[in-house]
């Protein structure tokens, strides 16, 4: 999207000189080639892309938000020993 911006900004500056029928076929193709890689890339697991991914990102934040309830449990120990 940031190459086609730029093609589409340096065209009207009138920098690159093509026809306006062809920056928006090199800007569609730019696209195209972007989300073709997206999903040559993406992890296709049972006609179900990218749900792998969501669930892991989920049990990462579940894994983050435990650690983090452990540490204030852990600091507030550690207050109660230092009052002692």
């Amino acid at each position: 999207m940031f190459f086609s911006a730029i093609l589409l900004i340096l065209h009207s500056l009138k920098v690159i000189n093509v026809n306006d029928s062809s920056i928006y076929l090199i800007i569609f193709g730019v696209i195209v080639i972007i989300w073709g890689l997206i999903f040559l890339t993406a992890k296709i697991d049972n006609n179900s892309l990218w749900m792998q991914d969501a669930e892991k990102v989920r049990e990462l934040e579940r894994a983050i938000e435990r650690i983090g309830k452990q540490d204030a449990v852990r600091k507030r120990r550690n207050l109660g020993n230092k009052r002692l």
